[in-house]
């Protein structure tokens, strides 16, 4: 059969940039900035420049360093597109993802669409809660690296795992596949063109893993304002992204009450 026609489908839960998640964004991105400034120490030491330089570029040096990392929320990558006299070319917007890349065919979207709105009528709209150390993440394609705020395990399995049980017994009534099954669910907030394996090779860690848990541990001068903060997201709808089109799936409200005083982490656009 032919797949002339196909679209991508992803489905994920979106997040709404806002000042709290501004400032995380920006402690990230510092994390990055030291991760690169200590490899590039280990690299001098070395006398090889050359393990440090992205595959984009044949030209980096310690003050060029903040051209190769990347805020996820683009309007804060103003620098970039001043120096560059273009625009940048970035990830999608904070979300959290729980569908990757599937392929539908045009005549199934509306079935596809109405049968997601079904199964998701009488789901809750829910708090989310992440752990509070930052953890570092590696792209499917092992081009970039991410820092990320990743889901607690605890409310992986009371929120999102449901949730995402749901949409692959849809997915397969199509004859779909979740490739993201069994996915550590997180939210990226900055990242970077730059290869990172000295510095983790360096402290010991498996270079061939995609995903390093509480990243900061080893820049021995970090600090965080948020060590004791809880960061949470409201989240009310879920987004469905075919093609170029997106469409919002709203969760059942709480019935106007407050169980928690909100951060706006999440606001809809309701």
């Amino acid at each position: 059969m032919s797949n002339k026609g196909d679209f991508n489908v992803y489905i994920y839960i979106p997040v709404t940039y806002n000042a709290n998640i501004k400032k995380r964004s920006e402690y990230c991105y510092d994390i990055l900035f030291k991760l690169i400034e200590k490899q590039y120490i280990i690299c001098n030491d070395k006398s090889n420049h050359n393990i440090i330089l992205s595959k984009q570029s044949n030209d980096i040096n310690k003050e060029e360093f903040l051209k190769h990392i990347y805020y996820q929320i683009d309007d804060l990558n103003t620098d970039k597109k001043v120096q560059t006299n273009k625009e940048t070319v970035t990830e999608e917007p904070p979300h959290i993802t729980i569908v990757g890349s599937v392929q539908i065919k045009r005549h199934m979207i509306s079935s596809f669409l109405n049968k997601v709105k079904e199964k998701l009528k009488n789901q809750n709209c829910f708090y989310l809660f992440f752990k509070k150390s930052v953890d570092l993440y590696k792209s499917q394609k092992n081009t970039k690296y991410f820092c990320s705020y990743t889901v607690s395990d605890e409310q992986q399995k009371l929120h999102l795992d449901p949730l995402i049980k749901k949409i692959n017994e849809i997915l397969n009534n199509f004859d779909l596949n979740n490739n993201y099954v069994n996915r550590i669910c997180h939210m990226s907030l900055a990242y970077t063109d730059v290869s990172l394996e000295v510095i983790l090779e360096k402290n010991k860690l498996n270079i061939k893993d995609t995903f390093w848990p509480n990243i900061s541990e080893i820049i021995v001068d970090n600090s965080s304002d948020f060590s004791s903060d809880d960061f949470y997201i409201y989240v009310d709808c879920i987004h469905i992204c075919i093609g170029n089109k997106l469409y919002k799936i709203h969760l059942k409200n709480f019935n106007n009450l407050n169980f928690l005083e909100s951060d706006d982490s999440y606001i809809s656009s309701e």
